[in-house]
């Protein structure tokens, strides 16, 4: 997957209008190309988020034409947001797990993922209760 900074000003239209969300922390996936804020290329993307991109690549195939499509469904379909986000952050918890084993960190992960899938960033698309339940 390429990695991208972030320089249209189209990006930065979805992120601040759209998804009322920080553009210096927010990462969006077309095809197969990953777009970061200057700030994040230099810090570097934990790898937890990687896979919960990657999961966005494989949900657009890989596929700049997939890649549209899929994003005016995302767009325009709150239960299609919600079925892509919510596999997304299993993939990321998932692969979380895989790495920590601590009970207590691992709780602090889920409720720190539930708080995102289910808040104002993707216009509070579930609750923040079922978000959690899901992402066991």
């Amino acid at each position: 997957m390429k990695i991208k900074i972030r320089k249209n000003k189209l990006w930065k239209f979805f992120l601040t209008k759209l998804f009322h969300t920080d553009e210096e922390m927010t990462v969006l996936t077309f095809g197969r190309t990953l777009y970061v804020s200057n700030k994040l290329k230099i810090s570097g993307v934990s790898k937890d988020l990687m896979i919960h991109e990657l999961t966005h690549s494989e949900q657009q195939k890989r596929s700049y034409l997939f890649a549209i499509i899929w994003w005016i469904r995302y767009l325009l379909s709150k239960k299609f947001r919600y079925r892509q986000e919510l596999q997304a952050y299993q993939q990321q918890m998932y692969f979380i797990k895989t790495i920590v084993t601590d009970r207590n960190m691992l709780v602090k992960f889920r409720h720190r993922l539930a708080h995102d899938l289910s808040g104002q960033g993707y216009n509070y698309i579930t609750s923040y209760e079922d978000a959690f339940k899901q992402l066991s």
